[in-house]
């Protein structure tokens, strides 16, 4: 009861804007080809997210951009294979490239975000999960 209540809360305190058909869920993650959801922070939770998904169907390519460097040390993104991940400093965004599963830690400190599904085609990721990044 206690995870399903932080959950509840994290959801409803962590800002997320979409496109149509692109987000983040508990369960599943939807993005359209060329789709973005915008990940913001909340001011009353001083609290950043965590979302991952086991299974990326097909292999997708992601951006993910944000706008200082806050927190840039905490941004924390896991691939099967770490060069799947390149961060260009200069455009202030991790290239996540041909990825099956993926986990994408959001710190509280320098959001927002924007996570573009690049893959050029409808990705779904199954077996995800959603938590709290402290």
């Amino acid at each position: 009861m206690k995870k399903i209540l932080s959950q509840i809360l994290i959801v409803a305190s962590i800002l997320i804007y979409t496109d149509a058909f692109a987000g983040f869920g508990e369960n599943k993650w939807e993005f359209d080809a060329n789709t973005e959801a915008k990940v913001g922070k909340s001011e009353s939770q001083k609290v950043g997210v965590i979302y991952s998904c086991n299974q990326l169907e097909p292999a997708a390519t992601f951006h993910l951009e944000y706008n200082n460097d806050d927190a840039l040390d905490r941004i924390k993104i896991v691939t099967q294979n770490p060069n799947q991940v390149v961060h260009n400093k200069e455009t202030k965004t991790f290239i996540i490239s041909n990825a099956t599963s993926l986990e994408v830690r959001f710190p509280w400190a320098s959001g927002p975000y924007t996570f573009r599904n690049m893959t050029g085609t409808k990705v779904i990721g199954s077996d995800c999960d959603i938590g709290e990044y402290n």
